[in-house]
């Protein structure tokens, strides 16, 4: 039994259990909105990446080996606009190195820290009178300028924390410490002291993202709901179809919590996006079952409405859905749980306006035939129904002017219809060279912030003030020797000269150069046990070590500073070709860091936008051929989101709009919108051309779709849009990218669509009933 029978058999059951179905729906919304009220946030970051990857697994194990840690930088300057006589111009001040040197100390007990480097040591005993004797002692001090800028006006402050103590919160309790110490240390006046790092930039974003969830999905419902009653007509229509919606909403957060999804940057947007695409089902069925009204009973135009509109948006929100789901193939993680939680939302819209908006609606229509409620609710909102009454006062100019627009748009297209095809495969070709052209680019995790934040702020100043400290390729040498062996370090050794000759590298560590700056001759020792007597003899160089070299000795580190602005892509192409040597026997190379794991994940990027597109057109496939039972009409709405995916894309590069790792799955989230107006069209076209001619048909059809996919693309868009009220730049990257797919791809179903549908229809009348969709 096909799908719209099943409807058409469910709805007399909906029709007499609406109330029951009206009170089950409430509790089963408020069940899940307890869940919704404590959906989890992501509080590492780690869990945002995917660990069993590679670089990833790499980078983990070396963080374990060497008590993997998070750093959190201080950084103290002088504040230029601060001009009140007698402020500080030189950050070596004495009493800025007192404040230096209470703020260490205070570090140095909190449990969450378990290192502390800064300048404050050299002045434990002693801090001189003047700047001058400050100078003096740390130009005694070798490697003590590496704490400043070049001008003196920044000094920095490092603690490093362990990364497993940043799981479960641990990323808020630290930096909400910091910020207690930091406010309460004594400093002079003009002096700053600001704090950044992972952890701190992790937990303002965490900030943001809370606040963006609230925003955003407010903005979205508060705009889409006035668009439905300004396109409806109607404020009671417009929470007909909004309040199931709303349920399906909350549904979905429940089921976060349930599932333990996290929200993430990619998952804070659900609320305004679910909003955005799923009002399209509930305006169907509200607007196909005023059509029937028109001259069918109340149950029979709700039967018609619910079995025609549910099984096509059926159909829309398999596609979507399974669109959606494909993004769980890709190995991001985010990516990944925003395949799933979008996935869950639109099934639940679905079910939600299939199921509880008829409900609504036979209660409202039960609620007009009562004069008094009528009359009571008619007197509550007076105001509306004058803004209705005006709106209204255009709606038989608009109607004439657009009936009179889809008679004409048939002809054409029925009397120009190849000519319309080769100008628009034309127009598709040139965008089709554009859209090749797309870039998947890296974005540094400061700009994930919006500019204006402290915290981002800070990182950035500290990444031009001090070229290549956040910035860094760490190369990991495993050894079946001892990695303190001279053979071992020799190669080290050669290695950093190496990669030092490379663009782009600034600098490079390891402990061959601890080894070397201890002796007395300037070179690595010839035996394994002349450098273990050196280390032994050097408490300094025995506890630097360890920054190098694993407890076992199996593994050794050399640290790799690069310039912040460098191509990461090129870089890593140009350390691997240089660090291509023989290494000693036993010993292995391989690359990790901060550098390496961005253009992974741009890697990553790529063959998630490709293996999800395929396997989104491969799922869309594979359902319309289940639900038209035809292969020409199964495949012909494919047209629309190949067509309006490429004008897409093309305009993202024509208008210099490049995706990142984290809008890399929009493409297949536009392939599922996209599905969905091409479905409509077929299926409205397949269900007039059983009673008329093709042009005919056509002219029906655009004319019994335009209004509800006009609202359902705007509400799309707007949803979308919505996302720019958000704080977070990807937020609104993301629905700049989304809303520019939905209007390309409805563009492409009001225009090459119905031309390939009149071509593809060789008779003049249409189907048989028993053929195809009904």
């Amino acid at each position: 039994m096909r799908i719209k029978q099943l409807l058409a058999n469910f709805t007399p059951i909906i029709i007499q259990n609406h109330g029951k179905i009206l009170i089950v729906a409430f509790f089963i919304t408020l069940f899940m909105g307890m869940f919704a009220i404590n959906v989890h946030f992501q509080e590492d970051m780690r869990e945002g990446m995917p660990l069993e990857v590679d670089v990833f697994a790499l980078r983990e194990r070396v963080s374990d080996e060497f008590r993997g840690t998070e750093g959190i930088i201080v950084a103290i300057s002088i504040d230029d606009e601060f001009t009140a006589e007698g402020v500080f111009r030189d950050i070596r001040n004495p009493h800025i190195i007192a404040s230096i040197l209470e703020l260490h100390n205070r570090l140095e007990k909190e449990p969450l820290i378990y290192e502390v480097h800064s300048i404050a040591p050299i002045f434990k005993k002693y801090i001189p009178d003047d700047t001058k004797g400050v100078k003096y002692i740390l130009n005694l001090v070798p490697n003590s300028n590496r704490f400043f800028n070049d001008d003196y006006s920044t000094v920095l402050v490092f603690a490093t924390v362990d990364m497993h103590l940043m799981e479960g919160g641990g990323s808020r309790e630290i930096t909400d410490s910091m910020h207690r110490h930091l406010n309460s240390i004594l400093k002079p006046a003009g002096v700053d002291m600001r704090m950044t790092g992972v952890a701190p930039l992790w937990r303002e974003m965490l900030e943001i993202m809370r606040s963006d969830k609230i925003i955003t999905t407010s903005a979205a419902t508060i705009i889409i709901f006035i668009l439905l009653i300004i396109l409806l007509q109607s404020f009671s229509k417009s929470v007909i179809v909004f309040t199931p919606l709303a349920y399906a909403v909350i549904w979905t957060y429940g089921s976060l919590t349930l599932l333990g999804i996290s929200i993430t940057m990619t998952t804070v947007m659900v609320g305004a996006v679910l909003i955005g695409i799923g009002v399209e089902y509930g305006v169907f069925i509200v607007s196909r079952f005023y059509e029937e009204l028109k001259i069918h009973t109340m149950e029979d135009a709700l039967i018609i409405a619910v079995s025609e509109i549910g099984s096509s948006t059926l159909g829309s929100a398999l596609t979507t859905a399974a669109a959606f789901f494909s993004l769980t193939i890709s190995e991001i993680p985010m990516i990944h749980d925003s395949g799933i939680t979008l996935g869950i939302g639109i099934i639940f819209c679905w079910i939600a306006s299939t199921v509880i908006t008829p409900c609504f609606i036979i209660f409202r229509e039960k609620l007009k035939k009562d004069s008094d409620s009528l009359h009571k609710v008619h007197k509550k909102k007076k105001l509306f129904e004058k803004i209705l009454k005006f709106i209204a006062s255009f709606k038989i100019a608009i109607d004439k002017f657009m009936n009179n627009l889809f008679k004409a748009y048939g002809t054409f297209l029925s009397k120009y219809t190849y000519s319309v095809i080769v100008i628009l495969l034309i127009f598709t070709v040139f965008m089709f060279q554009q859209a090749v052209l797309i870039e998947i680019v890296h974005t540094p995790i400061e700009d994930w912030m919006p500019v204006g934040t402290e915290v981002a702020d800070t990182f950035r100043y500290i990444d031009n003030e001090f070229p290549g400290l956040l910035s860094f390729v760490t190369i990991v040498l495993d050894s079946e020797r001892d990695a303190r062996d001279p053979k071992v370090l020799e190669f080290s050794h050669i290695i950093s000269q190496q990669v030092e000759t490379v663009d782009g590298v600034l600098d490079s560590e390891s402990a061959t150069d601890l080894i070397i700056d201890a002796t007395h001759i300037g070179r690595i020792p010839i035996s394994l046990n002349a450098v273990k007597n050196i280390i032994n003899q050097n408490e300094a160089v025995k506890e630097e070590l360890g920054r190098f070299i694993d407890e076992d000795y199996s593994t050794s580190l050399i640290h790799i500073s690069v310039m912040g602005d460098v191509d990461i892509v090129e870089l890593k192409r140009n350390l691997e070709r240089v660090t291509e040597i023989d290494a000693p026997y036993g010993t292995s190379m391989k690359l990790t860091g901060g550098v390496i794991e961005d253009v992974r994940l741009l890697e990553l990027s790529h063959e998630t936008m490709n293996k999800t597109a395929i396997l989104s057109i491969i799922f869309i496939v594979v359902i319309l051929l289940i639900i038209f039972t035809s292969f020409k009409y199964g495949l012909i709405p494919i047209v629309v989101i190949i067509v309006g995916v490429t004008w897409g894309y093309g305009i993202f590069v024509l208008f210099g709009i490049n995706l990142t790792k984290e809008t890399s799955g929009m493409l297949a989230m536009i392939l599922g919108i996209g599905i969905d107006f091409g479905i409509q069209i077929t299926s409205r076209y397949r269900y007039e051309l059983e009673l008329n001619k093709k042009h005919i048909a056509i002219t029906k059809t655009m004319s019994g779709v335009f209004y509800p996919m006009v609202i359902s693309a705007i509400a799309a868009s707007i949803g979308f849009l919505c996302l720019k009220f958000g704080k977070l730049p990807i937020m609104g990257d993301i629905g700049t990218i989304m809303a520019i797919g939905v209007i390309m791809c409805i563009i492409a179903s009001f225009t090459i669509l119905p031309a390939i549908l009149l071509v593809f229809t060789k008779s003049k009348r249409g189907l048989t009933k028993n053929v195809g969709l009904k």
